[in-house]
């Protein structure tokens, strides 16, 4: 099987490739590997606890290609603000006109395949990889089951352990985060469509609104304190999720402002615990092969912008694939990657920084504290100030302002 673009990795970010450059009709075959099966629809009224944030840019972005529109709209969790507060002081930040949607990764998987059904692209799965060899002109990959298939560009969108990056001698640096995390799913008190995050001393605890009252709680602490929650009997989890909201700050610096917090009432899924850790390849381009998403880089989840930022990247690589195609170049021509390696290596590499800043300023350093509270509460008074934020957070800055497939 002869392919211009080989996708290996049929999750959340392949499978969107795949739809943006099968939807541009630019290219004569796409194909993509994956080595899991297709996710199952379950219709469970209660939301799966593995979800992801996308910002507005990202919306725009699945509604480009024709996915967004195939998620279900009772399975979409939306917010119209955001509440940000710190457990020393009493600096926040509450911005009234943040919006993102939260969405069960399954979801988003089987809107993608949907798309990918409809556009005519084959997905092989599950099968995984045995090798790659990389030639001159073209890459040639063996499956397990002895399939063997060559293309002029291969893109690996397989996660942090990418075999497509192993293969092909790509190196990455990794520094582990001081946190684990921790998802579940929560009832609350009430029906709200606001997004709540608390910088606790041992690390952020967010909570993510989904339908009706379900919210998505994301708990970042040190492995023990993950441990000790995942392990925790329902109601001694819902006494510490609603201590950890709703008690005092331990200062009244800078001023006394009183945060109304959700309530917990009711956890409705397990807990479930994974590591964190900062990851990025040596580099995000090669002869004849592009990183995506995970396979490039990871990041703290603390800003919820991991799954976006992978999003970015195929929007670019998309777009960049597409301006090549319409000129008649061979998708794996170096320069044309290298534009989209710099470009995503620019974005990823400026969220990290903010997020390591955030993360320095809780070190256990009281005028640390003192100047992150006053910097919350600084930019909370400042409308210029907190609008670049806004506008950063949406990520309009980090894709195509156009895309290549809505000029042909």
């Amino acid at each position: 099987m002869i392919s211009d673009v080989l996708i290996v990795g049929g999750g959340m970010t392949g499978s969107l490739l795949a739809c943006a450059l099968g939807y541009s009709k630019l290219f004569t075959k796409i194909s993509v590997i994956d080595a899991l099966p297709s996710p199952v629809s379950t219709n469970n009224p209660i939301p799966d606890p593995r979800v992801v944030t996308l910002t507005p840019a990202s919306k725009f972005f699945m509604s480009s290609i024709g996915t967004w529109d195939l998620i279900p709209e009772t399975r979409i969790g939306k917010f119209s603000s955001m509440q940000i507060w710190d457990y020393y002081g009493t600096g926040e930040i509450k911005f009234e006109n943040s919006s993102g949607w939260v969405v069960e990764n399954k979801e988003l998987v089987q809107a993608n395949l949907q798309r990918l059904k409809d556009l005519e692209i084959e997905v092989l799965s599950p099968v995984k990889v045995k090798a790659i060899t990389r030639k001159t002109r073209k890459v040639f990959v063996e499956l397990e089951d002895g399939r063997k298939l060559e293309t002029s560009l291969i893109v690996g969108a397989d996660g942090k352990e990418s075999k497509v990056r192993n293969e092909l001698g790509i190196g990455n640096w990794c520094k582990p985060y001081p946190h684990n995390g921790m998802v579940c799913i929560v009832k609350i008190e009430g029906k709200l469509n606001q997004a709540y995050q608390r910088f606790l001393q041992t690390g952020p605890l967010a909570l993510l609104p989904l339908w009706e009252n379900y919210y998505s709680v994301v708990w970042s602490a040190p492995p023990d304190i993950i441990d000790t929650l995942v392990k925790a009997f329902d109601n001694d989890f819902i006494t510490q999720i609603n201590l950890a909201l709703s008690s005092p700050s331990l200062a009244s610096f800078p001023n006394q402002s009183e945060i109304i917090s959700p309530k917990v009432i009711e956890i409705c899924t397990e807990k479930f615990s994974f590591p964190y850790a900062l990851m990025y390849a040596n580099s995000f381009v090669g002869p004849r092969v592009a990183l995506v998403g995970d396979a490039a880089h990871t990041i703290h989840p603390m800003a919820g912008q991991g799954y976006n930022l992978g999003v970015y990247d195929v929007a670019n690589l998309a777009n960049i694939l597409c301006q090549g195609a319409k000129i008649g170049r061979d998708p794996g021509h170096l320069a044309f990657l290298q534009a989209y390696g710099n470009k995503s290596k620019g974005y990823n590499s400026l969220l990290a920084e903010v997020e390591e800043s955030i993360l320095l300023s809780y070190s256990d350093i009281k005028a640390l504290h003192y100047a992150r509270n006053f910097a919350y509460s600084t930019i909370g008074r400042m409308p210029l100030v907190k609008d670049a934020f806004q506008k950063a957070a949406n990520g309009f800055d980090f894709i195509p302002q156009k895309f290549e497939w809505e000029k042909t």
